[in-house]
């Protein structure tokens, strides 16, 4: 059963979304990664979403972004999902459902050491698991080099096959070139960073990317071991599927302090108790019924911060 959507005030959340059966549907190519950044880019400029990184693996997909309300997320995350599911799909000549779910979503409290960490997170990952010596050096979709070389941009591209399609019932041209348009997907800064020029953000991401290449050498210097590498990566075909996929249980929260943490908890607690509550007497037949702000009630529209009764 799917809990509902909770995300109390605008906020930083950590989005992952895995392929199904975790296949490794998101293949490390150039053209899928450029169709990736494509996609989102044009799914920020129709919800105005502030990104703050991604990384492609080959079976899941991480995005750490800034929200205003559930809302939102959920329209941006709908957008991303169903084109990059189609698009990639065709490109790898892969039929039938292309996610396992509905995206998992963690909600990162405003506490630096909580959002560093989870910048920590996505950054390390193709590292931790002995696939790269450095951050830099993943061959899948990753905001490092951006925000290394302080551009804070990825560029990316998009398909247009409606287009292609239409020129094709008029008899011309169907060229994928003539029907390929760039977009460019914009970083923003980490929130507990915000206040940083670009320089100085540009130094504190280098020194977390350091701090990651120092634990992976020593982690193979210990294990007397050498990443797979990026030519083995690339060897990789939608028919693979990760060994031993993570199936731990998401966290309700990333926080850094207990106090955080409960606080979360028991707006969270008090949130489900109202939502259910409310779920009831709608069923029973009450149509003034009224939802907690920021959810969505049962085939219902959106409930915003300032709303009256639904129905």
């Amino acid at each position: 059963m799917r809990g509902p959507r909770y995300l109390p005030e605008p906020s930083l959340v950590e989005i992952t979304v895995r392929t199904i059966q975790s296949r490794f549907l998101l293949l490390l190519t150039k053209i899928v990664a450029e169709t990736i950044i494509g996609v989102i880019a044009r799914a920020q400029e129709r919800y105005g979403v502030s990104v703050i990184d991604i990384k492609q693996m080959s079976s899941h997909l991480h995005l750490l972004c800034f929200f205003k309300d559930g809302e939102q997320m959920a329209s941006f995350m709908r957008y991303v999902n169903s084109n990059v599911a189609r698009k990639v799909g065709r490109l790898i000549g892969w039929r039938g459902p292309f996610w396992e779910r509905r995206c998992s979503h963690v909600v990162v409290t405003n506490e630096k050491a909580a959002q560093v960490e989870r910048l920590v997170y996505l950054i390390r990952n193709g590292c931790k698991e002995g696939l790269v010596w450095r951050p830099e050096d993943w061959p899948g979709v990753s905001g490092v080099n951006a925000m290394l070389s302080g551009e804070m941009k990825l560029r990316g591209t998009w398909l247009d096959l409606s287009g292609q399609f239409r020129a094709a019932q008029r008899g011309e041209s169907t060229a994928t070139r003539k029907f390929v348009k760039s977009h460019i997907l914009e970083l923003d800064k980490l929130p507990c960073w915000k206040h940083l020029d670009d320089e100085e953000y540009r130094k504190h991401v280098r020194a977390l990317v350091d701090l990651i290449t120092e634990e992976t050498a020593t982690m193979h210097a210990l294990a007397d071991s050498e990443p797979l590498g990026v030519r083995e990566l690339k060897k990789l075909r939608p028919i693979h599927r990760a060994a031993k996929p993570d199936r731990s249980p998401k966290p309700l929260v990333h926080a850094a302090s207990r106090e955080k943490r409960r606080q979360f908890r028991e707006g969270w607690r008090r949130f489900v108790e109202s939502f259910l509550a409310a779920s009831k007497r709608l069923r029973a037949g009450a149509r003034d019924t009224q939802f907690p702000p920021r959810c969505f009630p049962p085939r219902l529209s959106f409930v915003p911060l300032t709303a009256g009764p639904s129905g």
